[in-house]
């Protein structure tokens, strides 16, 4: 992964998850991730799912070429009700959809992150 900068117009968001969980749980953050990478992209443009299998965990990555995140707000992704200006913008929403994945995840043992390229 390249380095945050301004202006990046493709982000990852990721979770990495112990193997046996609450699966309709795991489901609403897989919806989730995959609802926010569609809803600030492009129609045209690529989202891809990447699942790699750890020792004792899954790792799931959601990489989008969206409208892109400054490096200062990366951080805070996650945080319930937290929309960039840029965000606002485009999409209509309440912030909740990360912050509902990240606390499932957190829940299960898992981590959230998300970083720009």
């Amino acid at each position: 992964m390249r380095r945050a900068r301004a202006g990046s117009r493709s982000k990852r968001k990721g979770f990495a998850l112990p193997r046996s969980r609450d699966a309709s749980r795991l489901e609403r953050v897989i919806a989730n991730l995959l609802t926010n990478a569609l809803k600030y992209s492009a129609d045209d443009a690529p989202v891809t799912v990447r699942l790699t299998r750890r020792t004792g965990s899954i790792e799931l990555d959601v990489i989008d070429r969206g409208i892109g995140i400054a490096p200062e707000s990366l951080n805070r992704l996650f945080e319930r009700y937290f929309r960039t200006a840029a965000g606002k913008a485009h999409a209509s929403g309440l912030g909740l959809g990360l912050y509902i994945a990240r606390l499932i995840a957190e829940a299960h043992g898992g981590e959230s992150r998300s970083r720009a390229r």
